[in-house]
C-alpha cells in the first residue's frame, strides 16, 4: 500500500516536471514500488510497451472490422484476470530465479510471436495460425509478466552485479544489440507498422540483456521492497552458486541480518 508522507510528498512534487514528458515513467517511479519496477530493466520496457501495443495492434490486425473492439475489451479483462489471479497464487513471500526465468523468456516469446504475426497476417496461407497466435501471444505477455514481477512477493531478488562479470555483459550487449538494429532496419524497411515493430524490437532487446543476466548470475540477493531508491532495505540473505572440487555446481546460501 503506497503511504505518502511529508518527505515522499516534496519528492514528488520536485520531480511534477518530468510528468509530461513521461507520464509512464512518473507513474511508475512514485506511485509503484521501486523495487518492483526499477530492478530489472524489462519491467520499465514492459510498462512502456506493452500498452502501446495492447492499444494499437488491433487496429492493425483488424482495420476494417469491429472485431477491434472486442480484442480491446478481451486484453483488458484478461489483464485484469491475471492480476487477480496472481494476487491469490502469491503465497510465497520470496521471489524465486525460476519465476524471473520463466517470465522473462515467455516474454521475449511472445513479443517475437507477435513481430511474426505482423508480417504473416496478410499471407494467404498462414493468415489464420497469425491470428490465432497473435491473441495468444498478446494473453500470454501479462501471464509471463506476472510470473517476472515480484508485486506480490515481500521480498525481491536482485542480482549482485559486484561479483558479475562484466566483461561478458558487455560482449553479449553488443551482439545483441548489433543484431536487434539489424533486424529492426530490415523489419521497418518491409512493414508499415514499423513504429510498433520498433517498440517490439527495442522491448525485445532489454527482455533479452535480464534474461542473460538471470540465466548466467552466479550470486544474487534477497531484500524487502522500498518504495524509493534512497529507502533501501537491508538484505535478507544472499544465494551464490558455487563449483565444488569435483566439478558440479551447487547452492549456497547465508543470512546478511
Amino acid at each position: 500500500m503506497l503511504i505518502i508522507n511529508e518527505k515522499r510528498g516534496n519528492y514528488m512534487l520536485r520531480e511534477l516536471w518530468k510528468l509530461p514528458f513521461n507520464p509512464i515513467y512518473f507513474f511508475l517511479k512514485h506511485f509503484c514500488v521501486y523495487t518492483m519496477t526499477f530492478t530489472f530493466a524489462s519491467s520499465i520496457a514492459f510498462w512502456h510497451s506493452y500498452p502501446f501495443v495492447f492499444l494499437i495492434s488491433p487496429f492493425i490486425f483488424y482495420p476494417e472490422h469491429d472485431f477491434w473492439f472486442l480484442a480491446l475489451v478481451c486484453n483488458i479483462f484478461w489483464c485484469m484476470y491475471v492480476s487477480s489471479i496472481a494476487q491469490e497464487w502469491s503465497d510465497l513471500k520470496v521471489q524465486k530465479m525460476r519465476d524471473v526465468r520463466i517470465g522473462l523468456a515467455g516474454m521475449l516469446i511472445s513479443v517475437w510471436v507477435i513481430i511474426g504475426s505482423i508480417f504473416t497476417k496478410d499471407s494467404l496461407h498462414y493468415w489464420k495460425i497469425s491470428y490465432t497466435l497473435y491473441q495468444i501471444a498478446m494473453f500470454s505477455m501479462p501471464a509471463f509478466m506476472a510470473f517476472f514481477s515480484s508485486k506480490y512477493k515481500k521480498y525481491f531478488l536482485q542480482i549482485d552485479f559486484d561479483k558479475y562479470p562484466y566483461h561478458k555483459m558487455i560482449k553479449f550487449i553488443s551482439i545483441i544489440g548489433t543484431i536487434h538494429v539489424s533486424f529492426a532496419a530490415y523489419f521497418i524497411q518491409w512493414s508499415i507498422a514499423y513504429l510498433l515493430i520498433l517498440i517490439l524490437t527495442v522491448t525485445s532487446f532489454f527482455f533479452s540483456v535480464d534474461l542473460y543476466t538471470v540465466m548466467t548470475a552466479k550470486s544474487y540477493m534477497f531484500r524487502e521492497h522500498y518504495h524509493y531508491d534512497w529507502e533501501s532495505q537491508e538484505i535478507l540473505y544472499h544465494e551464490e552458486i558455487v563449483q565444488t572440487p569435483d566439478g558440479k555446481q551447487t547452492t549456497i546460501q547465508w543470512s546478511m541480518l
